[in-house]
């Protein structure tokens, strides 16, 4: 076993961590008690999964890293740990919690501060890691993300929340779609 699947164990356990607690999530949508939906949740937690796969699929480009320094283990642990805790977070502790549209105002500066801290970790990950130019699109990208991330934390307005929704969405589609076309 090479270094790499070494640490791939450890990052698949985290990301399957996070997947669980979405789906669990998702599952308690189908609960007949629930009664008030957010559609702002539900894209952020569809946006979380995409992620999660997306951080997975990422992976496999890190087979040209030669060598490991325990930095670079600990920079490529932030990504799904913070995935993991976003995860978390996005849905209420209790099943039977009815009303989520209530729930996200009280959790959406800690989820936009956590998805800020995702990009702020993602950016010396590509650059570092995967050698992807600092000044190449998806590091300009990363770091409008986290800006508009903390704008977010800092502002209750759901329309800056929906717009910072569809971008981290299209960014991440994007990234994705670029990464298997070679882009």
């Amino acid at each position: 076993m090479g270094v790499l699947e070494f640490i791939q164990v450890m990052v698949a356990i985290i990301l399957g961590l996070g997947i669980a607690e979405l789906l669990r999530g998702f599952a308690d949508f189908l609960r007949p008690n629930r009664r008030k939906v957010s559609p702002l949740l539900l894209a952020i937690s569809a946006w979380l999964l995409l992620l999660h796969v997306q951080m997975w699929w990422a992976g496999w480009r890190l087979a040209g890293v030669e060598s490991w320094h325990f930095y670079d283990l600990l920079l490529y642990l932030a990504l799904p740990i913070v995935l993991f805790l976003l995860a978390r977070l996005v849905f209420p502790n209790d099943a039977d919690s009815q009303d989520l549209a209530a729930y996200y105002p009280s959790v959406s500066s800690r989820i936009w501060y956590l998805a800020g801290a995702f990009f702020a970790f993602a950016l010396p990950f590509n650059v570092v890691l995967l050698e992807v130019p600092l000044w190449s699109a998806g590091p300009i990208s990363q770091i409008a993300l986290f800006c508009y991330a903390m704008v977010c934390a800092n502002t209750a307005n759901p329309v800056v929340h929906y717009v910072g929704v569809a971008g981290l969405f299209s960014q991440s589609l994007w990234r994705g779609i670029s990464s298997v076309v070679g882009a």
